[in-house]
């Protein structure tokens, strides 16, 4: 038991980024997982995620968004809390379902929030901001400008932020719904409801994995898909979501 201790510990945590603060509130920690592996306890904020996700294609400018966030469950993503502390911490991109999220539980509606600084090294460029998958529906704002929306839980999509950066600290809010099989969205196997299902499988809700990268400031708003190796330019993110989908329970 000593190796998910930190599990049941009161957490107080300050996530820090390019010079950005953001802190999380105190929160009390779940039990263990009902499903662990050898390599469970090793998971932190400081290594969720941390490669670039498509391997083959490595930009040399790009700042990783995963880690902890902040987390509130929401009856509408209508509205953004922009300036507000959300009530819990979400360890970003591990689904809210799965132990290693730190939420162990589904919501259909739910906010993400953090602050990031983009590098000073990319001044006079484009900042897009990339996801990998988020399940289903999203709508993301930069202080308090809503930059796009997108439906779909399965491909990677991103936004051109620009315009709505400023110096010094920005806010990003991710406000994501994922009603799993209550409305007939493509979701696999994935239910509710996974015990009283013949096929159970525990949903994969929000997983926001982001990351954002500096473009040439004259850079086309959409310019077509890079040609790689067959699969391999899918995100490592899209990858494991399509395995969410067909797995079962998760750590």
């Amino acid at each position: 038991m000593s190796r998910f201790s930190g599990w049941a510990r009161r957490l107080t945590a300050v996530l820090v980024l390019s010079g950005a603060v953001v802190a999380l509130p105190v929160q009390e920690a779940l039990a263990a997982p009902p499903l662990t592996t050898p390599w469970t306890a090793e998971v932190t904020p400081d290594n969720a995620l941390p490669e670039y996700p498509r391997p083959q294609l490595v930009r040399s400018e790009w700042q990783n968004l995963n880690g902890l966030w902040q987390f509130a469950a929401t009856g509408s993503i209508t509205t953004p809390p922009t300036g507000q502390n959300l009530a819990e911490q979400v360890l970003v991109p591990y689904p809210i379902e799965s132990g290693l999220s730190r939420i162990q539980r589904h919501e259909d509606r739910m906010w993400y929030r953090r602050t990031f600084t983009v590098p000073a090294g990319w001044s006079g460029r484009r900042v897009r901001l990339n996801f990998g998958a988020v399940s289903w529906e999203t709508r993301v704002w930069v202080n308090g400008t809503q930059v796009g929306t997108h439906t779909g839980g399965y491909d990677p999509f991103a936004f051109d932020i620009t315009p709505a950066l400023r110096s010094g600290s920005n806010e990003l809010i991710v406000g994501v719904y994922a009603p799993v099989d209550a409305t007939g969205a493509p979701i696999g196997k994935q239910r509710r409801s996974p015990a009283a299902s013949s096929t159970p499988r525990t949903p994969a809700s929000g997983r926001p994995c982001g990351w954002s990268r500096s473009t040439p400031r004259a850079s086309p708003a959409s310019t077509p898909p890079l040609t790689s190796r067959p699969g391999s330019s899918t995100s490592s993110c899209t990858r494991r979501a399509r395995r969410d989908s067909r797995s079962g329970p998760r750590s």
